[in-house]
């Protein structure tokens, strides 16, 4: 590479810029990419209760998963119970496994599984049919998700630095050959 850029001069560097472009806006785009997926798993660590104490507006549950008709179930613990409506292209999910439910508690139902005056008569409704709402019969999908965002982060920032370095070590030793060029043949010329 060198001995091109040297017999080539600054006419070399403009094809290895061209080369190392595609290096940069890949990194760049890789690295964008990580920081918005590390940001929704740090909104959805944010949002992570209890079944007691789920609210209106984004939660991020954990329970064993009771299945209803259709893309419906229950998600519950010993604390309490939630019902989960998924969309209709969504994987079934196994009964009574253990279930991550990030999504959106929109309104409360009646329950009608309440028995007896203890228990509560309405369950939050929790929508996971939203931008970054899921469930997942993996309960370490944030941990999972959280170091595959720091991987491709990673990747990322290298490709843009390779592109970067290789694009100025070019230019460097073009402008270098171009001088010395210049200079033995003002040398000679003298």
């Amino acid at each position: 590479m060198e001995g091109l850029l040297n017999s080539l001069g600054l006419e070399a560097f403009w094809p290895v810029l061209v080369a190392a472009l595609p290096l940069v806006v890949i990194g760049f785009v890789l690295r964008r990419d990580a920081r918005r997926r590390a940001e929704r798993v740090a909104q959805a660590r944010a949002a992570e209760r209890g079944l007691r104490e789920v609210h209106a507006g984004a939660v991020t549950l954990t329970g064993t998963w009771r299945a209803l008709d259709g893309n419906r179930g229950y998600l519950e613990d010993a604390s309490g119970r939630v019902l989960v409506e998924q969309g209709p292209d969504a994987s079934p999910l196994t009964d009574g496994a253990t279930v991550l439910v990030v999504g959106c508690a929109t309104h409360q139902v009646d329950d009608p599984r309440a028995a007896g005056y203890r228990a509560d008569a309405r369950l939050w409704v929790i929508d996971t049919r939203g931008d970054g709402c899921f469930c997942s019969p993996r309960p370490d999908e944030l941990a999972r998700a959280s170091a595959a965002a720091r991987a491709r982060g990673s990747i990322g920032a290298f490709l843009f630095a390779a592109g970067i370095a290789v694009a100025l070590a070019s230019y460097v030793v073009a402008w270098r050959a171009a001088h010395e060029v210049g200079v033995s043949y003002e040398d000679s010329a003298g």
